[in-house]
């Protein structure tokens, strides 16, 4: 083999290896509030390709013990006077309703499930107790909305997953919120009370999806 034909062998060998970088690069998925809203709301897909916490399980929903239910309906009620209070830019109403769903998730025990559905739901803990941390120890409305939208997220996955409630549950969502980057939360009304944006925008958003 000529040294001209050592040379071309190796350039393209080398120019395969860096169009591998490159794909592999693209097609890097992004995380967090980073990533665009573009997604059908409408499906558990649709809601998780966006999660900041891609980890976070939906099962079909599958049958609890009643202590699991109530203490899991316990938590969805904090969930809604966390919502309010946001609505309001309310703050010490807020932390307060954010310590109560924290007592109402340690409630909410794995022992009582088994298998998946226990590993599903210690999953769905670990994000709730660690935001709703994160939410009383910020400073600020708007820093305390960003830990809510993660909490919004574990209590999509968890109503999903288990029920608990037995009202429907409203999916809606503001392609406002932060900055453009849409975020979602769950209500029990049918009139849209946006929690991300303010009073003066408290009526921004739409009903994606619904959950019983």
């Amino acid at each position: 083999m000529t040294r001209t034909t050592l040379l071309t062998a190796s350039l393209i060998v080398a120019l395969g290896a860096t169009l591998g970088l490159n794909q592999r690069a693209s097609a890097a998925p992004a995380s967090g509030h980073d990533m665009d809203m573009d997604m059908d709301m409408g499906s558990v897909d649709g809601l998780q390709t966006n999660f900041a916490h891609k980890d976070l399980v939906v099962l079909d929903k599958i049958a609890v013990p009643a202590a699991f239910a109530e203490a899991l309906g316990a938590a969805y009620q904090g969930y809604l006077e966390a919502s309010d209070a946001l609505v309001a830019a309310d703050i010490a109403r807020l932390d307060a309703a954010a310590t109560k769903m924290r007592e109402a998730i340690e409630g909410v025990q794995a022992e009582q499930l088994d298998g998946a559905a226990s590993a599903a739901w210690t999953g769905h803990k670990e994000v709730l107790s660690t935001s709703l941390h994160q939410l009383t120890s910020a400073s600020g409305v708007d820093a305390k909305r960003e830990h809510f939208s993660h909490i919004s997220e574990a209590m999509y996955c968890a109503l999903r997953s288990f029920g608990g409630v037995e009202q429907t549950v409203n999916v809606d969502f503001c392609p406002m919120a932060f900055d453009g980057k849409g975020a979602f939360w769950l209500s029990d009304s049918a009139v849209i009370a946006n929690p991300y944006l303010g009073p003066d925008m408290a009526t921004c958003g739409e009903l994606k999806e619904t959950i019983r």
